[in-house]
């Protein structure tokens, strides 16, 4: 894009449309490599006429085209909404089939979400939600692009900012704000999606339900958060270790290798790079179930209506009811009748309303009648 440009050469256009005519000059024509020369005595040579009286002295100047800067920037935007839409789908499509398996009713206590419900997701996801994918992303990429123009501005006023330091100091704050400002707009864009996958509306109501959703259940989607990164981090630090221990076993055996640290970082790359990959997978289904089982409490009361969580969930939150207040499912544990509420002493017996009035304040039940208790709007999904 830099290339964009067009070249000035005046002065060669100059020199070129002076034309003097014809001149008898002569060439070396036993040895072609010999310049030109004005010797016609050698009988080596031949008299040829050629265009003489240009002047070569003159050089030509490259002016570049303001408007291909403008296209490198739109093209830098392109790539970032491109890696932002990819990441949109992809969560999505995995935040789809996971709240598709939990709203499903068991039947026996197994729940049949399909043959293929990951791939019934992405179906779902093409057919419906591209839009509001591609509003999201391009939000997350506008935010970016204006991260992108600040460095660009920062790398270009370092002579000022030596010499100011309240310049200087400005520069790391308006990079700080952004920073923040572009992890916010991410956090709440995938549970946007999120809401999207499993109600079926649009983007910008998604976005509404996701804030009214961080009110209500702060304190949860705080600690879940936190468990969720520190399980992350000791996921990516346990696959690296062991990619790169194995990769230096391999390595020392080989007597064609100098020196095994080349192979070892290349190795410790590659293994954190597949392990983000990979666990961001877990990390998304464990977003989609938390925001899964607030909806449920939300929704649900566990008489009219039976919640999908495990009963196990519904006494480690608090929330009031009896065993048969949620569906029977084969995958409750043997002890789950034993289990106490967080922060009580009582087993697994109907918790009262005093109970669980600090632990779901802003919660209120609010039952429906259809199949697919979770929906708040028509959407087609599930």
């Amino acid at each position: 894009m830099y290339s964009i440009g067009e070249i000035k050469g005046d002065a060669l256009i100059d020199a070129a449309n002076e034309f003097n005519g014809p001149t008898n000059v002569t060439m070396n024509m036993s040895n072609p490599l010999i310049p030109w020369s004005s010797n016609s005595s050698n009988s080596n040579t031949s008299t040829s006429s050629i265009f003489s009286g240009i002047n070569m002295t003159a050089s030509a100047a490259f002016k570049e085209a303001d408007w291909g800067k403008y296209m490198m920037l739109f093209h830098v935007f392109v790539a970032l909404w491109g890696n932002a839409f990819v990441q949109g789908f992809m969560t999505m499509t995995i935040a789809g089939a996971v709240s598709n398996w939990y709203f499903t009713e068991p039947e026996d206590g197994i729940k049949n979400t399909g043959k293929l419900p990951v791939p019934a997701a992405c179906c779902r996801t093409i057919r419906y939600h591209l839009g509001s994918v591609a509003f999201g992303s391009g939000i997350i990429a506008a935010v970016q692009l204006a991260r992108a123009i600040m460095m660009y501005i920062d790398s270009q006023t370092k002579t000022l900012q030596d010499k100011n330091i309240c310049l200087k100091v400005l520069m790391k704050i308006v990079h700080c704000i952004l920073w923040c400002f572009e992890k916010c707009i991410k956090y709440l864009t995938k549970n946007a999606y999120i809401f999207i996958a499993i109600k079926g509306s649009s983007f910008c109501w998604a976005a509404k339900d996701v804030f009214f959703c961080l009110k209500e259940n702060l304190g949860q989607m705080a600690m879940v958060a936190g468990i969720t990164g520190y399980l992350m981090l000791i996921g990516k630090v346990v696959i690296v270790a062991s990619s790169t221990t194995v990769c230096y076993l391999m390595v020392m055996n080989d007597v064609n290798i100098s020196s095994p640290m080349m192979p070892v970082l290349v190795t410790a790359l590659l293994a954190f790079f597949v392990a983000s990959v990979f666990l961001d997978v877990y990390a998304i289904a464990i977003d989609t179930i938390l925001i899964s089982f607030c909806i449920d409490k939300k929704n649900n009361d566990g008489e009219k209506n039976k919640f999908y969580m495990s009963n196990k969930m519904r006494v480690l939150s608090g929330i009031k009811g009896t065993k048969d207040s949620c569906y029977a499912r084969a995958d409750d544990g043997e002890n789950d009748d034993n289990v106490k509420p967080i922060g009580s002493d009582e087993g697994d017996k109907p918790v009262t309303d005093d109970d669980v009035e600090k632990a779901d304040e802003t919660s209120e039940s609010e039952p429906t009648s259809s199949k697919s208790k979770h929906f708040d709007t028509d959407g087609p999904l599930i």
